[in-house]
């Protein structure tokens, strides 16, 4: 037990950025997010522990965060606190809403509102919200970091917009895409020609030619 509590004392009087690098090495190796109890531990230790984690940005740059139609006020308040955290750094970003979880389209718009105000450090991010087709409209900004991309809207649009949405047209480091669910090729325009990598799950062959 002295050998223990001995042990303990030496760790606690690290330094705060050697404190901090051990932490980072036991989080997944960035861009992959962790878990948010993994984050949570370091708060559940001591004090010293939970003061360190909270003022290091780059513990903060990557998370996942599955809704909870229940519980969506507390996660939105979750979320701007971790964007709060994470400080200037760019950040990895996975937002999910589950199909058997929905939202109001005012709840949903507020998620995407709070993640956009940080837009300018997205540099991975999964959109996987169940946004209406017009709700993308809101994905626009300039984004100059951004690197990869998952998005999907949850519905065609009826009737069918006037004009295309152009989207991530300042991303000029966008290379990887991923379009999920239900992407319409003549109703939503990328930056075809930054990309190197394309993955669709739900396109029609004439669609792949056109993109």
């Amino acid at each position: 037990m002295i050998i223990v509590f001995s042990l303990a004392i030496h760790i606690l009087n690290l330094p705060f950025e050697i404190t901090m690098i051990i932490f980072e090495h036991y989080l997944p190796q960035y861009p992959r997010r962790p878990l948010a109890v993994d984050l949570a531990l370091f708060g559940w230790i001591c004090g010293q522990w939970r003061a360190v984690a909270f003022a290091a940005p780059r513990l903060w740059r990557a998370f996942t965060m599955n809704l909870n139609a229940m519980m969506i006020s507390h996660q939105a308040k979750a979320l701007q606190e971790w964007l709060r955290r994470s400080g200037t750094l760019p950040i990895s970003i996975d937002i999910l809403l589950p199909a058997d979880q929905p939202c109001c389209l005012q709840e949903m718009n507020n998620i995407v509102s709070l993640i956009l105000a940080h837009s300018c450090r997205w540099e991975h991010t999964r959109i996987g919200l169940m946004l209406p087709f017009e709700s993308l409209r809101l994905l626009q900004g300039r984004m100059p970091v951004l690197r990869s991309l998952i998005i999907g809207p949850t519905e065609v649009p009826m009737p069918p917009p006037a004009s295309p949405i152009s989207l991530f047209g300042e991303s000029p480091c966008l290379d990887t895409v991923r379009l999920s669910r239900c992407f319409e090729p003549d109703y939503v325009t990328l930056p075809w020609t930054n990309l190197t990598w394309i993955e669709a799950d739900f396109l029609y062959p004439e669609e792949c030619v056109t993109i």
